[in-house]
């Protein structure tokens, strides 16, 4: 707070009045306001992909974003999503939706070469897209995002043990 808030908040005190309860305070040179503004660009990215795009969605894609080759588990304790919901979230952010629909599209996923029944996940160009988008607009600032493809992954990944 500035010096004069300080000293007006102090004399309102002194009256009896109520201090408000909003005070906006600079963080990183960034004003809440600056903030609420960039969260409302933020889902209108968001809502641009349509119902299929939920809450839920966004963190299981966001949570892809931060780990390449993430499982199914991992997702589940990363955004504490039941893993039937994180289940259903990779179908509709895949290729096609559960009920035979088109998916989004933004995410891929992969039998684990080391695990056949775990399932890992990466983001497909168009996710990465969308991610990059989607923090830009938090942000302000523009992100480029440079993740491998999950062919590039899995072949490094576990190339010693595919060869096996």
């Amino acid at each position: 707070m500035t010096p004069e808030i300080v000293a007006q908040s102090r004399s309102l005190a002194h009256v009896g009045h109520i201090q408000p309860a909003y005070h906006e305070r600079r963080v990183s040179n960034q004003t809440p306001t600056m903030w609420a503004k960039r969260a409302i660009d933020a889902t209108h990215v968001q809502r641009k992909l349509g119902d299929l795009m939920t809450p839920q969605a966004l963190q299981v894609v966001l949570a892809v974003y931060e780990q390449h080759g993430i499982t199914m588990q991992g997702i589940e304790k990363r955004t504490r999503l039941a893993l039937g919901s994180v289940s259903r979230n990779l179908m509709s952010l895949g290729e096609w939706h559960r009920l035979g629909k088109p998916g989004l599209g933004l995410v891929e996923t992969v039998d684990d070469p080391t695990e056949r029944r775990r399932k890992i996940a990466f983001l497909t160009k168009k996710g990465r897209e969308f991610v990059e988008e989607y923090l830009s607009a938090l942000t302000g600032e523009t992100i480029i995002i440079d993740s491998p493809t999950s062919r590039d992954f899995l072949s490094k990944t576990y190339s010693a043990n595919i060869r096996r």
